[in-house]
């Protein structure tokens, strides 16, 4: 029989982080290895818009007994453009030309997968099909891939999805049709996924409450930092062809070979899923490498096995007692189960379906998939709107990367203060505000410049605030669910940035026939999340919730204040009333 010991008066473990040292030299290796895996994250998600670039293109020149038929016209010309071949008669465009002897790149056809299997003109839109085929890949291992992480632990899944993601990026890169190219990105799409979600989780669960802020952020800050730094070998290895490009980006997850003997299980995991034995040992090896007496931290143990070895005595006696009993009672085979044992069978439940089964967690799991739609949607549609304010490509993206390193280091001051529900909102709200303003600004600009330069300065307002709101939800979607279905919780709430990554892409779409469209939806989806984000709890300084117990004590504290601040209202209201009918 199992022992619940989710609860903080068995076990802190926030109190044994504490104890060992907040920034002790364990935590910060086992941090560091996880920050490390955020690399080829962002290397994996941004690289393809690099590595999936347009070209310079125009027909190849045509044989010429293929030009006999068009050119018996003294005055004829041939011109070769992008996609067809034009016939100039007297100075007159008389005849379109497909490009039957292919297609001249000149910068050659390493540059671009674009140019390497000829994904321009009419097929263009198979270069576009990656893309999003590798969002479906992401969006289908979240519902799979994280519930293994629940099940079978964090390192385990982050380990094996990094070591597959290199083997698959380097099948790429040597990839001899564009099928075989295809069905990489799709694999390397489902498995970046669970990199990404499991290595949030693990740095989440190796601080206490107070500092996860903190260590967060400096998580942000690497992928801002990687992101300039993708611009920068991206423009170094241009030369050379795309094929080094994504051999760059499959060996940049190499490192995680070694990770099977230098990074540990996560302590919380352990503890929530009853792994005594296993939690001790981590526990000891914490306080050598922070050289901390392992006598301090026993206290906290100490009840948590004593309730195990009482509760497993009384397990024994109560089996053998049951096995004696002869006759069964009718009424006992037939008695319907009682309100505790159904609450203990949907806890068997596989996690998602235990998520959705759970009212609160139910709640939690759909407000924070619309944020993450939102945040996708409009991070990256306004990261394809602001490639066109640079012709280079390249300054554009090194542009970017500093404002996500100014949102991330503005975000550890917001949610320092303010906490994460604040935060959330207040991002959310100057991003709408800001990107209504921008579409409003240019749809009436015309040819003044100051107009231009204000609807630029706004839509980069915007740019900021939503890439800060997206680094909140990080934080914020990690803490609200409990330790055994963290992984699948955060996971599943992320499938809505995946919908949204899909989208990004119509808006210029929308775009072309309505300039405004894109602007306006952006801004009210960003404002319309005010009105859902108080369904959510505050999570800052709070231990992360080991138990659905856990949260289901935020919701009641929540609506309890609620109820609360109504009746000091109603009876400041009843006063008035009382006040002003004595002065009449």
């Amino acid at each position: 029989m199992s022992v619940d010991l989710h609860n903080d008066e068995i076990i802190d473990v926030d109190e044994i982080f504490r104890q060992v040292g907040r920034f002790g030299r364990y935590q910060m290796i086992q941090a560091f290895q996880a920050y490390v895996g955020f690399v080829p994250v962002s290397l994996n998600v941004l690289g393809l818009i690099f590595l999936i670039s347009n070209v310079q293109v125009q027909c190849q020149p045509m044989a010429n007994i293929s030009l006999m038929n068009v050119t018996q016209s003294s005055n004829s010309q041939i011109v070769y453009k992008q996609c067809d071949v034009e016939v100039h008669i007297n100075g007159s465009i008389t005849d379109h030309l497909p490009c039957d002897n292919g297609y001249f790149y000149p910068k050659g056809r390493h540059v671009s997968v674009k140019s390497e299997w000829d994904l321009v003109c009419n097929r263009e839109s198979l270069a576009e099909l990656i893309i999003s085929l590798y969002n479906i890949g992401k969006l289908a291992s979240a519902y799979i891939l994280p519930t293994f992480s629940d099940k079978y632990g964090r390192k385990p899944m982050f380990i094996m999805a990094n070591v597959l993601l290199c083997v698959t990026n380097i099948a790429a890169t040597f990839s001899p049709t564009y099928l075989f190219y295809l069905s990489s990105k799709i694999i390397a799409g489902s498995l970046e996924s669970a990199v990404d979600m499991t290595g949030a989780v693990i740095v989440a669960e190796l601080f206490p409450t107070e500092n996860r802020t903190l260590i967060m952020v400096v998580g942000g800050s690497v992928w801002a930092v990687t992101v300039m730094f993708l611009a920068l070998i991206a423009y170094l290895l241009e030369p050379f062809g795309w094929r080094y490009l994504n051999l760059l980006i499959g060996l940049m997850s190499a490192y995680s070979i070694i990770q099977f003997w230098t990074l540990n299980e996560s302590l919380r995991w352990l503890l929530a899923q009853g792994k005594w034995a296993r939690a001790d040992a981590i526990i000891k090896k914490m306080c050598r490498t922070n050289k901390v007496e392992y006598h301090q931290i026993a206290p906290l143990l100490k009840y948590r096995h004593k309730l195990q070895t009482n509760e497993n005595e009384k397990t024994e006696v109560k089996s053998v007692e049951e096995m004696k009993m002869i006759p069964v009672k009718k009424e006992l085979v037939n008695h319907e189960p009682s309100k505790k044992q159904r609450k203990e069978k949907i806890k068997e439940m596989p996690g998602l379906i235990f998520i959705v089964c759970n009212p609160v967690l139910r709640k939690i799991l759909f407000v924070c998939m619309y944020f993450w739609f939102v945040s996708a949607l409009v991070y990256y549609g306004l990261y394809i709107t602001l490639s066109s304010f640079s012709e280079n490509k390249f300054l554009s993206f090194f542009l970017n990367g500093l404002m996500e390193l100014g949102a991330a280091l503005c975000t550890l001051k917001m949610m320092t203060r303010w906490g994460r529900k604040n935060s959330c909102k207040i991002f959310q709200t100057v991003a709408g505000l800001s990107i209504i303003t921008a579409t409003i600004i240019a749809y009436f600009k015309g040819s003044n410049y100051g107009m231009q330069v204000g609807s630029t300065v706004f839509s980069l307002i915007g740019m900021f605030s939503i890439s800060a709101a997206f680094l909140c939800l990080w934080f914020y979607t990690c803490e609200m669910f409990p330790t055994n279905v963290r992984n699948v919780g955060f996971a599943t709430a992320t499938t809505g940035s995946r919908i949204g990554n899909m989208l990004a892409p119509f808006s210029n779409t929308l775009a072309n026939y309505v300039s405004w469209g894109p602007g306006l939806v952006f801004g009210v989806f960003c404002l319309m999340c005010n009105v859902f984000i108080v369904l959510l709890p505050e999570t800052y300084h709070r231990q992360l919730p080991q138990s659905v117990e856990d949260v289901e004590e935020w919701q009641r504290e929540r609506l309890e204040k609620k109820r609360n601040k109504s009746k000091v209202s109603k009876d400041k209201e009843k006063q008035e009333k009382e006040n002003n009918h004595e002065l009449l």
